[in-house]
């Protein structure tokens, strides 16, 4: 099958950088594909080095009679059997034609650019709701969600080339310079954070407007306005924390891309970061579970779900055997938590023996529930606490539970005893035997 891609923005955004991805991804399947596009010197670049034919077209406004015509005729050219419209603008443009005609929506758009299509495509079930609601045929509506991925061989920004100290926390705005995007908003959170920097990575109208507020507010020192950034995935690896206060958002590309590259995300409660954030954009049917079990086979910061989740997201692994299951949550120790717990249940008490001996923590549970045993109990003896020391694998002075013992100074009335000396063959012997006196 040969598809023709349509796209009639020539800005920045999230919508254009996602569409690149997807158009390369599938061009990495097999899927024979060409592109329609508005000039984007960026763009055309990236497509000419994945190998995918792309023709600039000017894509109007309504007086703009000759992309349509530009445009059946390349779709001829390439023996187009689908014609995939990213937005108004490219499907005000796209012809009719011996090939079906489908519409991308990632927002709540005017239908009335979409008539005639054969089927639409929403990035989000709000979206689809949204749609079969303006009068769509619901059989003609499918939500296919975006995707993200971390690149494996990409280095983190340096922090110094940004002036910012290797040790501050560090909070990453990505996106627009638009007033839905409320970057506004995290600049007046940053004044009550006063040892945090924030990158933000973006340009629009707002950009003047944002950097006289970061003057007024007395941020100008710990903020950098980045501009448009082609290297999202080095940001980043850099960041902290990725902020997302968005007023409006139907979905919310960076929150994926972050989620991607194991950094967390403080979002606002807008339509799509909401979605995905509390259902893991799972649809209706999830949000009323009291709990969501993903399946993984990888560990690391590529794989997000391996790391700490404060959330009722439980990540779950097949081991082949006891031995397979012990070296995986060392690796995944190994990548967050080592010194912390692991927990075990179990009818062979040797096995919690060995797990112990083997693996680098303070605490495994055995037969209990991990969350709540770690914290102590009446039937377990570890201390009531929130706070557990991890030992030297964290870097901690404790390998307990803390507790008011850890609060104490004790002193040691010592008085002698009869001497227990050993001898030096009970000390040595076994020594000696093995590789001479």
């Amino acid at each position: 099958m040969s598809v023709l891609h349509l796209l009639g923005t020539s800005g920045d955004g999230g919508a254009e950088t996602y569409f690149v991805e997807l158009v390369r991804a599938l061009a990495r399947s097999g899927v024979h594909e060409a592109v329609a596009m508005r000039r984007h010197a960026g763009r055309e670049a990236a497509l000419k080095a994945a190998g995918i034919p792309a023709k600039v077209l000017r894509f109007g406004g309504p007086i703009d009679i000759l992309t349509r015509t530009a445009t059946a005729g390349y779709a001829r050219l390439n023996q187009a059997k689908l014609l995939v419209a990213w937005m108004n603008r490219a499907a005000r443009h796209a012809p009719k034609g011996p090939w079906a005609r489908i519409g991308r929506l990632g927002g709540y758009y005017n239908l009335k650019y979409y008539a005639g299509f054969d089927e639409l495509v929403a990035n989000t079930e709000d979206i689809a709701e949204w749609i079969v609601g303006q009068g769509w045929p619901a059989g003609r509506v499918r939500v296919i969600p975006n995707f993200a991925a971390a690149p494996a061989d990409v280095a983190p920004v340096s922090r110094a080339s940004l002036n910012t100290p290797e040790d501050a926390p560090l909070l990453l705005g990505m996106g627009r310079l638009h007033e839905s995007k409320a970057h506004d908003v995290t600049l007046a959170a940053l004044a009550s954070l006063p040892d945090a920097y924030l990158w933000l990575a973006g340009a629009g109208p707002e950009e003047a407007r944002l950097k006289a507020m970061a003057v007024a507010l007395g941020l100008d020192r710990r903020v950098r306005f980045l501009g448009w950034r082609t290297d999202a995935s080095a940001l980043y690896r850099a960041a902290d924390i990725c902020v997302f206060p968005s007023r409006y958002e139907p979905l919310g590309n960076v929150v994926i891309q972050a989620w991607a590259h194991g950094l967390p995300v403080v979002a606002a409660a807008s339509q799509g970061p909401q979605a995905l954030i509390e259902v893991f954009a799972l649809g209706a049917k999830a949000k009323g579970c009291k709990f969501v079990m993903v399946p993984e086979k990888g560990i690391g910061k590529d794989y997000p779900l391996s790391g700490e989740k404060l959330s009722l997201v439980l990540t779950v692994y097949r081991a082949k055997d006891f031995a397979h299951a012990k070296r995986i949550v060392r690796d995944i120790l190994e990548y967050q938590g080592k010194g912390h717990s692991c927990g075990i249940h179990t009818k062979d008490l040797e096995h919690a023996r060995e797990l112990a001996e083997d693996i680098d923590v303070v605490r495994v549970l055995v037969n209990q529930a991990h969350t709540f045993g770690n914290g102590g109990g009446f039937d377990n003896g570890l201390p009531f606490t929130l706070s557990m020391g991890c030992g030297t694998w964290q870097g901690n002075s404790i390998s307990d539970n803390l507790n008011w013992r850890c609060f104490i100074n004790v002193t040691h009335l010592v008085t002698t005893v009869p001497e227990d000396k050993p001898s030096e063959e009970a000390l040595f012997g076994a020594y000696w035997a093995k590789y001479g006196k």
